[in-house]
């Protein structure tokens, strides 16, 4: 059975799309643990993505800034969570404040950036502008573990090189993918190294075990004893599992890190989108004109975040740039990054 699929239009390697022989690919050799975990060598996850949003408003006594995860998956498309796109800051006063253009930001695309190769926040990467953020049609805030999925188009092609590039799909026909359980899974990010705690300034990643494949939309994957986990600011980004295409050993998406209850916690797991319980609806959004996506992005069943139960704070010493800001049950963080 195929179980590399690569939304790629021209394969730089020769190959007949969609099943390029590019995708998938991991530059270094991978160390493990994000919560439980170390620093990722560099290259060894060149289709990770930095998503940052950030706000001014005449009513805010400073920018807000958030980050999170996503995932290269063709030359112009980062796959991400649609949590990750904010609709409402929650401030330390327990006010709502709505997002909306205004004289800093005069669409919603102007308030999100997209880097990719960063190892460091701080060090080299490449910037790109995003075209559009679509949510899936049946995401609600208000309902979580439903849904979340978002796509980005770019507004100029990805330059591929050895530190960005592209990760494999499950294979179209299978969306039940994987079907295995207690199996190795990677995840990676710049997000919260524990519960409350200060973010990573450098790429983490941790292995865990995807022990929940039953049929649906949610993959769970952690430890039942605890101790490893994606954690605040790794929303939106990816759980990659290990498989053989034609001799060749690929690391694929499988999961969008979506939501949990506190890090790395004894029996409790995290929550990701099955990616190839969406991608049809995936394959319809990257291979779209992206000229015929909706410009300034429709907002579709979007609520305050104040609906869920198990809340966090953002570190505003850490931050120094904005208020607090709750995300109740996602994982954001104020110049943080990633998943859950």
């Amino acid at each position: 059975m195929k179980t590399q699929y690569c939304l790629c239009q021209n394969c730089s390697n020769g190959g007949t799309p969609p099943f390029c022989d590019e995708c998938g690919v991991s530059n270094a050799v991978p160390n493990i643990r994000i919560v439980g975990g170390i620093e990722a060598v560099p290259n060894s996850w060149p289709s990770m993505a930095l998503i940052i949003f950030d706000y001014m408003d005449f009513f805010l006594a400073k920018p807000t800034q958030i980050r999170c995860g996503g995932t290269v998956i063709n030359k112009d498309s980062i796959l991400t969570a649609a949590h990750c796109f904010i609709t409402t800051l929650t401030l330390s006063n327990g006010l709502n404040f709505k997002v909306k253009p205004n004289f800093f930001y005069p669409t919603y695309e102007s308030m999100y950036s997209v880097y990719l190769g960063v190892h460091s926040i701080f060090g080299h990467s490449s910037f790109y502008e995003i075209k559009s953020f679509t949510l899936h049609p049946n995401y609600d805030e208000r309902k979580l573990n439903e849904s979340d999925v978002g796509i980005i188009r770019l507004k100029d092609e990805i330059i591929f090189n050895n530190s960005i590039q592209p990760a494999c799909l499950p294979y179209l026909k299978d969306s039940q993918y994987p079907t295995k359980m207690n199996i190795e899974s990677w995840a990676a990010g710049w997000g919260t190294l524990s519960y409350g705690g200060s973010t990573s300034y450098t790429l983490q990643n941790v292995k865990i075990t995807l022990a929940c494949c039953s049929s649906g939309s949610i993959l769970y994957a952690g430890e039942e004893e605890g101790g490893k986990d994606t954690c605040q600011g790794d929303s939106g980004g990816p759980l990659f599992i290990k498989d053989n295409y034609n001799g060749q050993e690929k690391y694929i998406i499988v999961g969008i890190t979506s939501f949990g209850e506190g890090c790395a916690l004894p029996g409790k797991l995290g929550g990701y989108m099955k990616v190839s319980w969406f991608l049809n609806w995936i394959t319809k959004i990257v291979m779209a004109d992206k000229n015929t996506l909706n410009n300034g992005i429709e907002i579709v069943n979007t609520h305050p975040t104040d609906f869920f139960t198990t809340s966090f704070w953002m570190n505003e010493t850490l931050i120094n740039i904005s208020p607090i800001i709750i995300f109740n049950n996602y994982c954001f963080i104020l110049f943080g990054l990633f998943f859950i």
